[in-house]
């Protein structure tokens, strides 16, 4: 049985934004609680067009070229190999950065990825999905955003919400069903294996 398991990157698998805070507050010349951070982010998640801007800079920066992962993912990807998964990402990044999201991702899970596909913020995830799994018997997918899970229900077998409390505003207005949820990468490995 050919298993395949497909990640979202940025807060699944890298820690975006942590790395993006400190940034943003020298970009506005400002000082940041955890507060406001949390505030803006949600509020980027509502509307992202006031930020594109700001997002251009931070896509430049070496910050988002040498994002860290997050903790506990690379014990997860590493194992989930070596109990013969395909892995692949399937991306909101900017197919124009595509190269430098490949690099920092290689940095922290070297040759664990069949595909990187990168499909940029005003597409959705389905067409690159259905391309993803052909060929494959059982198919995971993770992701930090609800909306992408909604979009894959009847694509992949396993749509997995990673919980986190800037989407929860998402997650509570959809219908879920269908979509589990993990709010940890070691909940996320029991799941994937103990199917």
């Amino acid at each position: 049985m050919k298993k395949l398991f497909i990640f979202d990157v940025d807060g699944v698998l890298l820690d975006l934004w942590t790395s993006m805070k400190s940034i943003f507050a020298v970009y506005h010349g400002m000082l940041l609680s955890n507060e406001d951070w949390d505030n803006i982010v949600v509020d980027f998640l509502h509307d992202p067009k006031p930020y594109l801007e700001f997002g251009e800079y931070f896509q430049k920066s070496l910050t988002f070229r040498t994002l860290t992962p997050v903790e506990g993912m690379p014990q997860v990807v590493f194992n989930l190999l070596n109990r013969g998964f395909d892995l692949a990402i399937v991306s909101s990044s900017d197919p124009r950065f595509a190269e430098q999201r490949r690099q920092n991702i290689e940095t922290h899970y070297p040759d664990c990825f069949e595909k990187i596909i990168c499909v940029g913020m005003e597409q959705t995830k389905e067409e690159a999905l259905r391309k993803a799994i052909k060929g494959y018997d059982e198919v995971f997918f993770v992701d930090d955003n609800p909306r992408h899970l909604a979009d894959s229900l009847g694509i992949v077998d396993h749509p997995i919400w990673m919980a986190n409390k800037h989407h929860k505003f998402i997650w509570d207005e959809m219908d879920t069903s269908g979509i589990e949820v993990v709010h940890s990468p070691k909940e996320l490995l029991d799941l994937a294996l103990k199917r």
